[in-house]
């Protein structure tokens, strides 16, 4: 059955679940390419992938109760536009969609979730002392 919780992510929000992902994974960790079986190009944008999260933003987002069925409907969609493709009962602020967005950004050209996460820094109203 379907969650109907409400989840509220600001930029503030946004920008602590980005942290707790990279707990997860590491400031050195890199999202890997994936090749689909037939492709010759393979690609890191994937929110969930095999069961799994498996980008910064995919892996905020579970973290913040977005389930990986949720995930996957969010599929080739840019982070701003989240809000489209999620469930109503998530929310966003349009700073939380642009913290997502800078994270997606680096991670999907091959940066690591560090660098991801120092790219959403810019756009997080957090404390610099907190970044």
């Amino acid at each position: 059955m379907a969650s109907t919780k409400t989840i509220n992510i600001d930029g503030t929000r946004a920008y602590n679940l980005l942290k707790k992902a990279l707990e997860r994974k590491g400031p050195d960790y890199v999202t890997p390419l994936v090749v689909e079986e037939g492709s010759l190009i393979g690609r890191r944008g994937y929110y969930a992938h095999n069961g799994k999260c498996h980008c910064p933003v995919g892996v905020a987002l579970n973290i913040a109760g977005v389930t990986l069925a949720e995930l996957r409907e969010a599929e080739y969609v840019r982070a701003e536009q989240l809000n489209w493709r999620l469930p109503l009962r998530v929310k966003f602020s349009g700073t939380a969609l642009y913290v997502f967005g800078a994270a997606q950004r680096r991670a999907d050209k091959g940066a690591s979730w560090g660098e991801a996460l120092r790219a959403a820094a810019e756009f997080a109203p957090v404390a610099y002392a907190e970044r």
